[in-house]
């Protein structure tokens, strides 16, 4: 079997719309796993940082340092995607509490937000 390619911008894009979509519907984290495995190439920590970006966001407000890099070598590249899942999962449906609104409601509003470039 071939190796996956290396990530595109587009593969950001399908894996962001995967996870509101799949939220927005109430899929369960492991319906959201398999469907954004064929997204990971081996060895790669990607889709994780996407989920990253959010964590490293209330990361930042909470205070402290996110460190990507330091958080790949602890967790190793293959899990890192999972285990970033499982964070921007609790993290979207959290926010989504403490604002009042349905999680379906929260994700219809990120996907309706500008994307912006990380930093």
């Amino acid at each position: 079997m071939p190796a996956r390619k290396q990530p595109v911008p587009e593969d950001a894009v399908t894996a962001r719309q995967t996870l509101l979509a799949g939220l927005a519907r109430d899929a369960d984290i492991f319906e959201l796993v398999s469907e954004l495995a064929p997204l990971h190439p081996r060895d790669n920590t990607f889709p994780g940082e996407v989920q990253y970006a959010v964590l490293a966001a209330a990361a930042l407000h909470g205070g402290t340092e996110p460190d990507l890099l330091d958080e790949v070598a602890w967790w190793q590249a293959d899990d890192f995607w999972q285990y970033a899942l499982f964070a921007a999962v609790a993290c979207i449906r959290a926010a989504a509490s403490r604002a009042g609104v349905p999680v379906r409601q929260a994700c219809q509003d990120l996907t309706q937000s500008p994307s912006r470039p990380a930093p």
